[in-house]
């Protein structure tokens, strides 16, 4: 037994000194940041967009349009997105516009039935958005469809959201960092070098 752990010892020894240059290396690339927000709507919370949509200062459309853009400038430095559902989320968001223009409502009963109507929303793959992925980063569920949204985003539905994708996470949210051999590795937005951690690491990055 203690030829074993003086065996181990060594061994682990020798893999840090292996190990050690590599990773000083990969330390010396070239670290980016993603640009910085130039979007004012995109510096509001999301109760504060709620409610400037319900009072028409603003349409839920416009709110999207600006989330979306922002999502596709930073995603190439990000790797964040597993699957997205931009053309269907604009026209939810122009559905909505249509429903508050029409609506008898007033801006406190919608607030109290449909509190984040209009406001666009990101999902964990893992949640569960119908009709998107639901592979876990796995590579023997490739293709792999949600059938139905989970509860948690079913509920975020009816209260208003409006859905845009889903995010990347480790294979099977088991891991520290969201890396898998479907979607690859999501990066910190603070440097590319360096990963956004897990298992929600597709939500944090765009967050």
């Amino acid at each position: 037994m203690n030829f074993a752990v003086r065996f181990l010892v060594l061994l682990l020894h020798v893999l840090y000194v292996l190990i050690t240059p590599i990773l000083w290396l990969k330390s010396r690339r070239k670290k980016q940041t993603i640009p910085t927000i130039s979007d004012g709507l995109l510096k509001i919370s999301a109760t504060e967009l709620a409610a400037k949509i319900r009072k028409r200062e603003v349409s839920s459309e416009q709110v999207c349009t600006a989330y979306i853009k922002r999502i596709k400038e930073v995603n190439p430095f990000l790797n964040a997105i597993v699957e997205e559902r931009f053309e269907s989320a604009l026209q939810d968001a122009r559905n909505i516009d249509s429903y508050l223009r029409e609506s008898l409502e007033s801006e406190e009963e919608l607030e109290k039935t449909r509190p984040l109507l209009g406001v666009p929303l990101t999902v964990k793959e893992s949640c569960s958005l119908e009709g998107l992925s639901l592979c876990g980063g796995t590579l023997s569920r490739a293709g792999i469809k949600a059938s139905t949204d989970s509860e948690v985003v079913a509920k975020l539905k009816a209260s208003g959201a409006v859905a845009l994708l889903v995010s990347n996470t480790p294979e099977i949210c088991l891991s520290w960092e969201s890396n898998n051999f479907i979607t690859g590795r999501t990066n910190n937005p603070y440097d590319t070098t360096r990963t956004s951690s897990g298992s929600s690491g597709g939500e944090r990055a765009l967050l």
